[in-house]
């Protein structure tokens, strides 16, 4: 561990894809096979299952964000813009139980949630924010699905791919394919209970948007986990030493990572020479082993989805 102004950056091993897709724009797959004796029900990811995918493990310096952060100069609003992701201070009224029960995510959590959101972000009266999905997913417990260890993107970064998403989702909603409104796709994701102390190990690395070259993008078809068997357009990263990578440490229950998963802009901005050139919309992640992590427990997180219909 790399130490420097109390800061803990580390080097870590993140699993890239292998980039080979990139040249002739043919789409990488990735598929996900469960276990003897799981079976795959409809919007369910179960937590036992193997991954296969055509990755390369690469050594990464992934920095600390909250130094970055006090670094910047820059308001919670302006990092998130610039970054696409940020750490807020929320505490939440969720029990442990809460986060089990579906009903309970899409209400009372996802109530707090949209306040966070429209604080962040100065949201209009009439911006539209709902939940995507079916609700919190839970990782890690007994009762979590695994940690996704693989440099990712959920979702597409087009509206096509969007609404391929929605086909194999068996979701009857599609984006226009020019909206008059901007659409966006938000992840707050956090350490819950039964945790009781921060996050030591088994962190989530985020990639600084501006950071991602065009040519380090992978899109990816994931198969095996939508309910109509078609697969779910994905981006992967292919390594680059240009990309800027962080984490969080010592998340506690108190704190939320808010960051981008789609973004389709603002509809008839005037457009600047700046803004012709080419720029990643979203925040590739992966959680990751934190080099001589000693963890007294393991990490439980849960990760809610909202839409963001305006501005």
């Amino acid at each position: 561990v790399e130490k420097e102004d109390d800061a803990l950056d580390v080097t870590a091993r993140l699993n890239f894809r292998a980039g080979r897709h990139r040249a002739d724009g043919t789409r990488g797959v990735v598929e996900v096979r469960l276990l003897a004796g799981q079976s795959m029900r409809p919007s369910v990811i179960w937590r036992t299952f193997q991954m296969l995918a055509d990755t390369t493990p690469s050594w990464t310096r992934i920095r600390d964000a909250r130094r970055e952060e006090a670094r910047s100069g820059l308001s919670k609003a302006a990092f998130f813009d610039k970054y696409g992701f940020v750490l807020l201070e929320a505490p939440t009224q969720m029990t442990e139980t809460n986060w089990h029960h579906q009903a309970t995510t899409t209400t009372k959590y996802a109530a707090e949630a949209e306040a966070v959101l429209r604080t962040l972000l100065s949201l209009a009266d009439d911006t539209t924010v709902a939940v995507a999905g079916d609700g919190a997913v839970v990782r890690g417990g007994p009762k979590g699905q695994g940690y996704a260890r693989g440099v990712h993107n959920d979702m597409g970064t087009t509206v096509d791919e969007y609404n391929c998403m929605l086909e194999a989702l068996a979701i009857e909603a599609r984006l226009p394919h020019a909206p008059q409104q901007r659409y966006r796709v938000l992840n707050l994701w956090r350490p819950i209970l039964p945790m009781q102390r921060p996050v030591v190990d088994d962190a989530l690395a985020l990639c600084a948007k501006f950071s991602v070259a065009e040519a380090d993008v992978c899109r990816t078809d994931l198969y095996g986990v939508t309910p109509t068997g078609r697969p779910q357009a994905q981006v992967s990263l292919a390594p680059n030493p240009a990309q800027q990578w962080f984490y969080y440490p010592s998340m506690t229950t108190n704190e939320v990572l808010v960051f981008s998963q789609f973004d389709t802009g603002r509809p008839n901005k005037t457009t600047t020479s700046a803004d012709s050139a080419w720029s990643f919309p979203v925040v590739a992640h992966s959680s990751f082993s934190v080099p001589g992590a000693k963890p007294t427990e393991p990490r439980v997180s849960a990760e809610l989805r909202l839409t963001v219909t305006g501005d």
